[in-house]
């Protein structure tokens, strides 16, 4: 009798919920969901799935809290379920930490919190967060600049099979080229810069492209600096159109060939252009890392081709200082290659040259 008496009890304070509460969810879902709405459900599935060690559902809950997507953005919880998730995964998951650390997105914005995760996705073996790493300690990004530790890192992904490798074999060709770590070498540059070519990545086919004409690190060959150019360009590198691809057709037709002069002159007029470019992504940032002396350098590059926007902006640089000793007599004599009237004008200070 005091069994029955005892189950009956037990029946009713679990039917109130006093023994046996029904399971609660530590996850808010954003206001405009309410409890039974199919989002919410959904939070508190994943969420009980998380809790069981499920590592899908600590990713999707971890991401969920970092980007504020069906709950409230709790970056605390953030690192919590996608740090769970990383010791399964592949590294990708503190790369989410890193990436929301980086830019302050529900996040407080912080490098060094986010290096510390980059870093972990790194020796994860992430390639992307790998060539971002090596970039950190290229550029001196919240690390003191080592070129060695650069060179270690890119090495690293560009080892890797795939198309994330493309950015790091690119940059450990642009190693060699510099002697930045190593010695320089023309020949392992262009090897690199083949490799992530071979996987269309669009600087390194204009590396190639430029090897080929100049002859550094290759025989000279125009009708391949013709090829590259235009593969870089069709690929949508370059951010002003260059006719290549009508040069490139009218080139190998069966019936047409052209001598090794005509693709010199071809390539000389187009390159000086898109070496233009490359100063002006340098200068301010767009595509690249911004980095003033390779701008100048870039920027050199071009006008000693005679582009005369390249001219002004050298000019501009070494009036200005920008990436390198303030140099009045090296300003007035891109100056003076541009013409007279541009001098005249710096002189009586009513001209500033700008990089656009």
């Amino acid at each position: 009798m005091r069994l029955i008496l005892i189950l009956r009890i037990m029946a009713v304070f679990t039917l109130f919920g006093f023994i046996f509460p029904q399971q609660s969810y530590a996850a808010s879902c954003l206001p405009r969901y309410t409890s039974d709405s199919e989002e919410c459900q959904y939070v508190q599935q994943t969420e009980r799935k998380a809790e069981e060690g499920h590592y899908l559902s600590q990713f999707i809950l971890g991401d969920m809290y970092a980007n504020g997507e069906y709950v409230i953005p709790d970056y605390k919880l953030a690192i919590k379920w996608l740090e769970k998730a990383g010791k399964e995964g592949n590294g990708f998951e503190y790369f989410i930490l890193g990436y929301h650390y980086q830019y302050g997105k529900n996040f407080p914005q912080d490098r060094q919190q986010a290096l510390k995760w980059y870093r972990k996705a790194a020796e994860k073996g992430d390639s992307s967060t790998q060539v971002i790493l090596g970039n950190a300690y290229y550029y001196g990004d919240g690390f003191a600049q080592d070129y060695q530790q650069a060179l270690n890192w890119y090495r690293k992904a560009a080892d890797k099979i795939g198309n994330p490798a493309s950015p790091a074999q690119f940059l450990v060709g642009v190693m060699y080229a510099h002697g930045l770590a190593l010695p320089k070498d023309d020949k392992q540059a262009v090897a690199y810069m083949r490799k992530a070519a071979d996987r269309m990545y669009r600087p390194a086919q204009f590396y190639l492209s430029e090897a080929y004409f100049t002859g550094k690190g290759v025989e000279p060959d125009y009708r391949l600096a013709v090829y590259w150019l235009n593969e870089a360009v069709q690929g949508g590198y370059a951010p002003c159109q260059l006719p290549l691809g009508e040069i490139y057709d009218k080139a190998h037709r069966p019936e047409q060939v052209h001598s090794q002069a005509w693709y010199r002159q071809t390539a000389e007029r187009e390159i000086a252009k898109v070496q233009y470019n490359f100063g002006v992504w340098y200068y301010n940032g767009y595509h690249l890392n911004k980095d003033r002396p390779l701008a100048l350098e870039w920027y050199l590059k071009a006008a000693e081709r005679g582009l005369v926007d390249a001219e002004k902006a050298v000019a501009g640089m070494y009036l200005r200082g920008e990436g390198t000793k303030k140099n009045i007599l090296l300003a007035l004599m891109w100056y003076s290659r541009v013409g007279g009237h541009y001098v005249g004008e710096w002189l009586l200070g009513t001209r500033e040259t700008t990089n656009r």
